[in-house]
């Protein structure tokens, strides 16, 4: 049975039995935005798209709006017991030390 999980009021993961498909919601339809041979690279691929979307205006905004989403999108991924952590900077300089994301599945750690 295909994975056909709603991310978030725009945005759709989906499978087939060979690939992981990540879809926008169109006027009258989901139309593919992706393709993709791991689920990794389309959280990725889905945080990218997420972040230039956003309105921010300053780095301070861009790192509270990815936590939002990143929160929304673990809730989302529950199904596959998948979540998605960031680490914090060592520094208080975000420029020189962004958050890393990590992909957890089944306690394994993964960088994304």
């Amino acid at each position: 049975m295909p994975v056909k999980i709603q991310l978030d009021s725009r945005y759709w993961l989906m499978s087939d039995s060979s690939q992981w498909i990540l879809a926008e919601k169109g006027i009258d339809r989901l139309q593919v935005e992706g393709y993709y041979c791991t689920i990794e690279r389309l959280l990725k691929s889905y945080l990218d798209k997420k972040m230039r979307d956003s309105k921010a205006d300053s780095i301070h905004s861009l790192l509270e709006y990815i936590k939002l989403v990143l929160t929304r999108l673990n809730k989302a991924l529950q199904p596959l017991e998948i979540s998605i952590e960031t680490k914090k900077p060592l520094k208080n300089n975000t420029i020189n030390n962004p958050p890393q994301e990590k992909l957890v599945q089944d306690g394994n750690k993964s960088k994304m």
